[in-house]
């Protein structure tokens, strides 16, 4: 380009240097003369053309200096200059410094903090001068006092040089001596030193002012005769008559005043009882003043039991009125309740080690003596809806008892047995004692009774009552013959009439004996079926029994069994022999007996009980089967094998208690229409003998167990 300009001004010079007639001289050929140039030797000088700062060239000719590039008239202090920022023309050598504002602006590298050049950094910017325009107040300074500087920034009154908090009486203030902190207007007065310790004007010299005795050194108030040392303080007052120097409002000094004067101390005459002090329980005083009842520690609202009703007093949660949780051994609510008796029936829960079975109910528990039958509640909790409690009956010292009996008289209930020696009179007899239903047996009853017979021993027994009037069957084996006994007792007048029959032939003993009653006539029958087959029939109303009178009997010979029964309704008497395997029935027709029917079978025992409307009729094998007729039509089946049995009625229900050839006792009942349950009896006997069972009119099952010389009873409420 600058060949072909050159061509176009025709100019014959070479390359770089050009000359024409209008005298341009261009040496350094950048197409400036030499008169525009401002550098006509260096070809990268020229107007207008780009300038590099620092590199000692003025490219553009602009004729600035290239060693300030801000234009502020200083050169960088990097290239020999005194400019500290040579890219802001506002900060230079020449400019002028702008305080706190974080920026050099005289470049004269001072701190931009410290206005007054004393070394220290404005207080308001992070330092410690607390005045940055009074070079004199930094905290190189010593102090000088009353100049109205800080000059050390201690931050002190500069008119009050010995720090009492007085100023100096020579510059406004009060203190007569501003070089010694004890002398102002608020110290005290030391008498006759020669110093005016309180500013008043003067030191003070004795005097007695008020004539007390006490000069005004020693007095606190030598104008009050009333007031000095040795004077009796009224507490409360708000006056120090003894000059004590003791806080008129604080009797016990214990450092608080008395609540009644706007403190709290709630006893101004004992110093161990503050607000600082530590609470001892119990002790009637509330040592620390916080209005606490002294006997409620856990702040329930309720005193500890030894003067109040809170058993746990350490428990703000156990009070009289908590809400207890049963079962978790924690008397909430202090009743004093066992925590394992939630219905308090005196029996804890079969659940937490006890044997109350349902402890939501206190009418369930062991101590029930009336199981009320097929309630589906075990009233007893023996495990059975209808068996239990069993209560000893005390058999008044007689020994070898043999049989049971439980009949109803109008006096009560009557438990009778017979034994080979009654009340250890070495006589066998029967023995007979009232026993309360609703009542448990417990011990002798009051109202006992007995009768016994100088004889030997029993083979077989029966008993039954109506009325006052107790019937007793029994055979007894005599030195020269056997005989059968029926005795007719008044329960009441306890005098009785004794029948008695000699047995055919002189070794006959009875097997078994019955009696039953239709409502009036009697009916005691008794058999044998191991010597001569003897069949032995009586019948008779009470009277005539009592008075051995008008009754009737027969015996045969040949028509006896093992086990016997009559039909109380029509006087035919079933006799079972296991000998013959043979099932007879028989009436009697006033001289003798005829078979009404036979069949092949046999009894271990059998029963009839009259109830006033049915006949209900119960055998003993393997099953017992309860009929209003001789068709034996309805039949429950036993579990075990049945030995003794007895059965009773309250007029809709059959209740047929038995004993198994295993000795264990059971019930049997329920009504005829809809068949038997059947149960198991815990007499607590560990083998059964005998077992009786009556329904009584007051609504209650009473069922009697003997064992060896025990007798158990048990009652049910129907």
């Amino acid at each position: 380009m600058l060949a072909l300009t050159m061509a176009l001004l025709g100019c014959s010079q070479e390359i770089g240097v050009r000359s024409d007639d209008s005298g341009c001289e261009d040496a350094d050929g950048d197409l400036y003369c030499s008169f525009q140039d401002c550098d006509d030797d260096d070809a990268l000088a020229y107007p207008g053309g780009p300038d590099t700062w620092y590199d000692g060239i003025d490219g553009d000719c602009d004729g600035a200096d290239d060693y300030d590039a801000d234009g502020d008239g200083d050169a960088s202090d990097q290239h020999g200059g005194g400019d500290c920022d040579d890219t802001d023309p506002a900060i230079g050598p020449s400019a002028d410094e702008v305080w706190y504002d974080g920026e050099d602006a005289d470049c004269d590298g001072a701190s931009d903090y410290d206005a007054d050049a004393d070394g220290h950094d404005a207080a308001e910017h992070g330092g410690d001068d607390c005045d940055d325009q009074e070079p004199l107040a930094n905290p190189g300074q010593s102090e000088i006092w009353y100049d109205g500087i800080d000059n050390d920034c201690g931050g002190d009154n500069d008119l009050d040089a010995d720090g009492d908090t007085f100023d100096s009486s020579a510059h406004g203030g009060t203190d007569c001596d501003d070089a010694d902190a004890a002398v102002n207007p608020d110290a005290t007065e030391t008498w006759d030193d020669g110093v005016d310790q309180d500013c008043d004007g003067a030191d003070q010299v004795d005097a007695d002012g008020d004539a007390d005795g006490y000069e005004a050194k020693n007095d606190c108030d030598d104008s009050d005769a009333s007031i000095h040392p040795g004077a009796d303080d009224t507490w409360y007052d708000g006056i120090d008559s003894d000059c004590a120097g003791d806080d008129d409002y604080d009797a016990d000094l214990d450092g608080f005043q008395h609540a009644g004067y706007g403190g709290e101390d709630c006893d101004d005459y004992d110093a161990s009882v503050n607000p600082d002090a530590i609470e001892v329980w119990y002790d009637g005083i509330d040592a620390d003043c916080d209005g606490a009842n002294d006997y409620d520690a856990d702040a329930d609202g309720y005193e500890n039991e030894s003067w109040g009703n809170d058993c746990a007093d350490d428990d703000a949660g156990i009070n009289p009125g908590a809400t207890d949780t049963w079962y978790d051994g924690v008397d909430t609510d202090c009743d004093g309740a066992d925590d394992y008796d939630a219905d308090a029936d005196g029996y804890q829960s079969d659940s937490y080690g006890g044997d109350d079975c349902d402890d939501t109910d206190s009418g369930v528990s062991p101590a029930e003596t009336l199981e009320t039958l097929d309630d589906g509640v075990d009233t007893d909790c023996d495990g059975y809806d209808a068996s239990g409690p069993w209560s000893s009956i005390d058999v008044q010292l007689s020994t070898d008892v043999t049989t049971v009996g439980v009949v109803e008289t109008d006096v009560g209930v009557l438990v009778h047995f017979f034994a080979e020696d009654v009340m250890n009179t070495g006589d066998a007899g029967a023995l007979w004692t009232f026993y309360d239903a609703a009542t448990p047996w417990s011990g002798a009853s009051s109202s006992s009774s007995w009768t016994f017979n100088t004889t030997v021993p029993f083979s077989a027994t029966d008993v039954a009552a109506d009325g006052n009037y107790l019937i007793e069957a029994y055979t007894v084996l005599g030195s020269a013959a056997n005989y059968l006994y029926v005795d007719t007792t008044n329960v009441i007048s306890g005098s009785y009439n004794s029948l008695y029959f000699v047995l055919p032939p002189a070794t006959t003993t009875l097997e078994d004996v019955n009696v039953s009653y239709d409502g009036a006539t009697w009916h005691v029958v008794g058999c044998e079926g191991s010597f001569v087959d003897n069949l032995s029939y009586l019948t008779g109303t009470t009277d005539e029994l009592f008075t051995a009178v008008g009754y009737d009997s027969l015996q045969s010979q040949g028509e006896g069994g093992d086990r016997c029964a009559v039909d109380p309704s029509n006087g035919v008497l079933r006799v079972s022999n296991q000998g013959d395997n043979e099932v007879t029935l028989y009436a009697q027709n006033g001289t003798s007996f005829d078979v009404n029917s036979s069949f092949s079978s046999y009894y271990n025992d059998v029963e009839y009980s009259w109830d006033g409307s049915n006949v209900l009729f119960t055998y003993a094998n393997y099953a017992a089967v309860i009929a209003d007729d001789d068709t034996d039509s309805d039949t429950a089946y036993t579990s075990t094998t049945v030995d003794r049995l007895q059965v009773a009625s309250d007029g809709t229900t059959v209740f047929a208690a038995f004993v198994d050839t295993s000795g264990d006792a059971w019930l049997m009942y329920g009504a005829l229409s809809t068949g038997l349950t059947e149960i198991p009896l815990d007499t607590g006997l560990a083998t059964v003998e005998d077992i009786d069972v009556v329904a009584t009119s007051s609504g209650a099952l009473v069922v009697v167990a003997q064992g060896g010389d025990a007798v158990r009873l048990m009652t049910i409420a129907l």
